[in-house]
């Protein structure tokens, strides 16, 4: 092949600032495959028609050899409409796509809204009926069937600061407290309401009146919850040989 039309071909891949510094005889064929290159690279919306006028154009310009030209004229003609063509459908589908997915989170959002007012609406009614509930537990209009139901029914207090500084007297009012069971003696349960390194005791009895919640039974080193009225203060010894003094509730209901 000639030496000139094997350096031209060779330029089909050259980048374009390498075509800029092409003289001689070759600059035609350069200038026309930078006419392509142009076109494709900066009129991505070229259609069939117009490809064909560039063309015309393209031939009628100088040529150094048929077969250089012909490759010319084919990318020119071929390539770039299908580039364009695949581009215009790559470009509708991104819109498409773009367009599905705006209208599927618009649907996502109704969706979400719905569940959320739904959920709304399920908690106000879960709040009515809890408040109804209580109201008709501290009107001794139904039974408890928890703990927690037990100590609205009985109105009670928290018994912690009993428990932790037993007071002179007993005031027979009722307190909840939360302990673990160390003793079960008869009618009687010794109940840890601390740590074990530094244990705070109070003492609970229970008769025939105890109401037991969700079927709770004591065992010992089983948490519990009492809650009762606090009738006396009682005397013990500690392992350590201190004399101290705990409360002692008599258990109207127990659970855990």
């Amino acid at each position: 092949m000639h030496k000139s039309i094997l350096f031209i071909l060779a330029g089909l891949s050259m980048p374009f600032s390498v075509y800029a510094e092409i003289s001689g005889p070759e600059k035609t064929l350069t200038e026309q495959i930078n006419a392509c290159i142009r076109t494709e690279k900066f009129n991505q919306d070229l259609n069939n028609a117009a490809a064909e006028n560039m063309m015309q154009d393209i031939r009628t310009r100088p040529k150094l050899d048929n077969r250089s030209s012909k490759v010319i004229d084919g990318y020119c003609r071929d390539e770039i409409p299908r580039r364009v063509t695949l581009k215009q459908k790559n470009d509708e589908m991104v819109v498409e796509n773009k367009n599905k997915q705006i209208a599927q989170d618009a649907l996502d959002k109704v969706e979400n809204e719905k569940r959320a007012g739904l959920a709304k609406v399920e908690q106000e009614k879960l709040r009515l009926i809890r408040e109804q509930h209580i109201a008709d537990l501290k009107n001794k209009m139904t039974q408890p069937l928890t703990i927690s139901d037990a100590i609205v029914f009985y109105g009670a207090e928290n018994g912690a600061g009993i428990v932790a500084q037993p007071p002179i007297f007993k005031d027979n009012h009722n307190y909840f407290v939360r302990g673990v069971i160390e003793n079960l003696s008869g009618g009687t349960l010794i109940l840890n309401s601390s740590s074990p390194q530094f244990p705070i005791y109070f003492f609970a009895i229970f008769d025939g009146d105890t109401k037991y919640m969700e079927g709770f039974s004591p065992r010992i080193n089983g948490g519990a919850t009492i809650v009762g009225e606090f009738v006396d203060l009682k005397n013990y010894i500690t392992t350590a040989g201190q004399s101290k003094v705990a409360p002692e509730f008599r258990i109207v209901a127990i659970g855990k």
